[in-house]
C-alpha cells in the first residue's frame, strides 16, 4: 500500500529493463516521510493521507457486507383442500457499499400453492409465485477492470471531489479513482417476474389417469439511468481538476418483457394381469413450448441540469433501437414397459419433436429407443447363490435430439446498408446472412450392454457397462 515502495520497486524494474527511472529520488523521499505521519499537516493545510496519498485500493473497493432476509409461511387445509402461502423479504447489501456505491439486490416474492380434491377421481391445483427484484447500479464490471489500472498514489476523495493522481510529473496518464470509475450512473434496474400454473387429473378408470397442465412465465425488466456530476479533485493543489460537462450528460431507457408459455397433456395407463405376472404400463403425451421476448432501447445526450432524469428533457438523440424474439416447440411421446414375473423387463419410447428452429421439411424429427432387462437374480436355479442379491443383464439402444441452433439461422437475414444510387445517398437492404434451409435436428445414438450386481444383501453392488456413443 506504500506509495514509496510502489515508486522505489518501479524503478527497479525499469532499471534491470534497462529504462530512465520514472520516479525522482525526492518524490519517494517526500512519500516515506509523510508515511511515518499519515495525519499530519502537509504544505497546503490538508492531512498528508489526502495530500501523500497510500490507497489499498482492495480496502477502498471492498467491504463487510450486511444482508438480512425475513420469510413469512401459512399453510393448512382439509382432507379436500390444502394450500401454502408464503412471503420472502432479502435486503443484500454487497460488499461493494462504501462511498455511495450500491452493488446489492432488495427482493420481494411471494408464493402460493392450493390443491383440491373435490371427488375421488378428480384433482385440481394451482402453483403461482412472483417476484419484484431491483438491482443496485455500481458498476462493478469497471471495479476489476481499473484495480489493475491504478497506483496508491491516489486519494479515494468523496462524491463530487474525487482525487486524482498526486504526483502528476512523474505518474504515468492511465491511471484511475477505480471508486470514481465505478462510480456510475443513478436511476433503478427492476425486474417483475411470475410463474403461474394450473393442472388438473382425472382418474375415470382404474389405473387410467389423464393429466393436464400449463405454466405461464411473464418476466418485465425497465432500466432507466441518467448521468450525475463527476468532479476530479487535485488534493495537492486543493483545487477542482475537472468537471463532467453537461453537454455530455446521457440518459438512458430499456425495456425487456418476454413470456413463456408451456403445456402439457399425459394419457397414463397402468395394469397387471395372470395373478400379477405381467405387468404393463402405458404413457402417451403431449407438451407445447412457446416463448416470445420484445424490447427496446433510447439513449439521448445533453441536458441543462443534472437533477434531469427523462428522456425529453434531453436534446440529442444517440440511439434508438429494438429487439424481438421467438421460438416454440411441439413435442409427442409415449412409452410402453412390460415385466414378466419381474424377472423379463421391456422398455420402448418414441419420440416426434417439432422445433421452429427448423425449415418446413426438417422441422420434426424422430427419436426411438428400447430397451431390455434380465433379473438373473430372480431365477430359481440361483437360489443356490445365498449371498448374491442381485445380478441383472441389460441392454439399450436410443436416439435423442437436439435443436440448438438459433431461432433463424435458417432464414437469411438483411441489414441496412448506405449505398449511392445516382449520386444521392440512400438508405438500401443487404443480405447479411445466407439461408440454411437444410439445417435438421442433430440426433445423438446411443448404444449400451451393461450388467448390475450385489452382494451380501447390496452391501457391495456395482455395475459395468459397455457404451457405443455417436
Amino acid at each position: 500500500n506504500s506509495y514509496a515502495d510502489y515508486m522505489s520497486l518501479t524503478n527497479e524494474a525499469s532499471e534491470n529493463m534497462g529504462y530512465v527511472n520514472p520516479y525522482s529520488d525526492g518524490n519517494i523521499q517526500k512519500w516515506a516521510e509523510a508515511e511515518k505521519n499519515p495525519n499530519g499537516i502537509a504544505e497546503n493545510g490538508l492531512p498528508n493521507y489526502m495530500v501523500y496519498p497510500n490507497t489499498d485500493w482492495f480496502k477502498e473497493v471492498f467491504n463487510t457486507g450486511f444482508s438480512q432476509e425475513h420469510s413469512l409461511s401459512l399453510s393448512g387445509g382439509t382432507q379436500k383442500v390444502k394450500y401454502l402461502i408464503s412471503g420472502r423479504y432479502l435486503d443484500n447489501k454487497g460488499i461493494i457499499n462504501k462511498y455511495g456505491l450500491d452493488s446489492g439486490i432488495r427482493r420481494i416474492n411471494f408464493r402460493t400453492n392450493v390443491e383440491a380434491n373435490p371427488f375421488k377421481w378428480l384433482k385440481i391445483g394451482t402453483r403461482i409465485f412472483g417476484q419484484r427484484q431491483e438491482n443496485g447500479l455500481c458498476n462493478v464490471d469497471n471495479g476489476f477492470k481499473y484495480l489493475y489500472l491504478t497506483s496508491p498514489g491516489i486519494y479515494v476523495g468523496e462524491p463530487d471531489k474525487w482525487g486524482t493522481a498526486a504526483n502528476k510529473g512523474e505518474e504515468v496518464s492511465n491511471i484511475n479513482n477505480v471508486i470514481r470509475q465505478m462510480y456510475g450512473p443513478v436511476g433503478s434496474d427492476i425486474t417483475y417476474k411470475f410463474n403461474g400454473t394450473i393442472y388438473g387429473a382425472l382418474t375415470p378408470l382404474p389405473g387410467l389417469s389423464l393429466e393436464g397442465t400449463a405454466n405461464f412465465v411473464p418476466t418485465f425488466n425497465n432500466r432507466a439511468t441518467h448521468s450525475r456530476l463527476l468532479i476530479g479533485w487535485d488534493y495537492v493543489t486543493n483545487k477542482e481538476e475537472t468537471r463532467s460537462d453537461l453537454a455530455n450528460a446521457t440518459v438512458s431507457n430499456s425495456t425487456t418483457k418476454s413470456l413463456t408459455v408451456n403445456t402439457e397433456l399425459l394419457a397414463r395407463y397402468n395394469t397387471d394381469f395372470n395373478k400379477s405376472e405381467h405387468d404393463l404400463g402405458v404413457i402417451l403425451g403431449y407438451t407445447t413450448s412457446h416463448f416470445q421476448s420484445d424490447g427496446f432501447s433510447v439513449s439521448k445526450k445533453g441536458a441543462t441540469d443534472w437533477s434531469l432524469d427523462q428522456l425529453s428533457t434531453y436534446e440529442l438523440l444517440m440511439s434508438a433501437g429494438s429487439s424481438f424474439s421467438e421460438w416454440a416447440l411441439q413435442s409427442y411421446f409415449g412409452r410402453v414397459n412390460y415385466a414378466f414375473k419381474d424377472r423379463y423387463l421391456l422398455e420402448a419410447n418414441l419420440r416426434i419433436d417439432g422445433s421452429s428452429r427448423f425449415a418446413a421439411g426438417h422441422r420434426y424429427g424422430y427419436f426411438p429407443s428400447f430397451s431390455a432387462g434380465w433379473r438373473i437374480s430372480e431365477e430359481k436355479f440361483m437360489k443356490q447363490f445365498d449371498n448374491l442379491s442381485n445380478l441383472k443383464l441389460r441392454a439399450s439402444w436410443g436416439q435423442l435430439g437436439n435443436n440448438a441452433s438459433g431461432n433463424y439461422d435458417w432464414q437469411a437475414l438483411y441489414a441496412a446498408v448506405n449505398v449511392v444510387m445516382e449520386g444521392n445517398p440512400v438508405k438500401g437492404l443487404h443480405q447479411a446472412k445466407a439461408a440454411n434451409e437444410n439445417l435438421k435436428w442433430e440426433t445423438t445414438t446411443t448404444t449400451n450392454v451393461g450388467i448390475d450386481f450385489g452382494v451380501f444383501n447390496n452391501k457391495l453392488s456395482g455395475s459395468f457397462d459397455i457404451y457405443d456413443k455417436f
